[in-house]
């Protein structure tokens, strides 16, 4: 049993919510956050102490309130989504899914990574870690506003 308070974000998607099931099993309070409701009623409904809310890890105040609900020990980042865009889309279809994939990737991540490096330096420390995925690696059929916008 690990006694640690870890707020993950991404918390809805899949590996996010296979994330929380694990640290709740191993004792871990955990603080979910993501978009999707179902999800986070159903990751409150696990066994272990699982508590989950909407935040918008884009918001440095929201932020604040995350870190001030939550006393956090350890951030996990885990967040994205994907939408297909191929060389058969528009440049308008192109520009604003990399808009979104950036504000969805980068500073959906560093705005989380900044405010909690904040509270634990001002406290006893922790660990921040950020989940990317393999297509940082390189270009995918259909990603070529998600590969640029996981690997900054």
């Amino acid at each position: 049993m690990i006694d640690t308070n870890v707020v993950i974000i991404g918390g809805t998607g899949d590996i996010g919510f296979n994330l929380t099931r694990q640290f709740a099993s191993m004792g871990a309070n955990v603080f979910a956050v993501g978009r999707n409701q179902a999800r986070l009623t159903e990751l409150e409904g696990l066994e272990g102490n699982v508590k989950a809310r909407k935040f918008d890890p884009t918001n440095p105040e929201e932020m604040d309130d995350l870190v001030k609900w939550a006393r956090p020990n350890i951030l996990i980042t885990s967040v994205g989504r994907w939408t297909e865009i191929n060389v058969k889309s528009s440049i308008e279809e192109f520009v604003h899914q990399l808009d979104l994939d950036l504000e969805a990737f980068v500073k959906a991540a560093l705005v989380p990574m900044f405010v909690f490096n904040k509270y634990f330096n001002k406290n006893t420390g922790g660990l921040i870690v950020d989940i990317s995925s393999h297509a940082a690696e390189g270009f995918l059929p259909g990603n070529l506003t998600y590969a640029p916008a996981k690997t900054a």
